[in-house]
């Protein structure tokens, strides 16, 4: 099972006020549709950028049903989402947030080919 860092001050934090403000939505509907964006993205943008992924979809995965470029926008103008040097965009310090839980998956993913090539082993030299 998955879990995301959500510090104590994030419901105060003034990128999420700013954020609430320009949707015109409420701080905690605002905490919950990043908290839901910031979900979706462990499994869907793990490296944390959103190349190729449209705004729709960006929108999409943070519950909000209302115009994406505007859910987009305002992530980008709190400094949710950054733009890259080369145009793509990408979350925020992802991996300050996400980085153990990444890390902890790619340990785990060597480990079970480090399991099955030592079996493979194990079975030729029975043979």
């Amino acid at each position: 099972m998955a879990w995301i860092q959500v510090h104590q001050q994030l419901k105060d934090h003034r990128k999420l006020l700013a954020a609430a403000d320009e949707l015109e939505i409420e701080p905690p509907h605002m905490l919950g549709l990043l908290t839901s964006f910031w979900l979706w993205a462990l499994d869907n943008a793990p490296s944390g950028s959103l190349e190729g992924i449209s705004n729709r979809n960006i929108a999409r995965a943070a519950q909000w049903n209302k115009e994406p470029d505007t859910f987009v926008e305002a992530m980008k103008s709190a400094g949710f989402l950054d733009i890259t040097e080369d145009g793509t965009l990408e979350i925020h310090d992802w991996y300050e947030y996400a980085g153990k839980l990444i890390d902890q998956r790619e340990a785990e993913k060597q480990r079970q080919f480090e399991l099955k090539q030592q079996k493979r082993k194990e079975k030729h030299r029975g043979r």
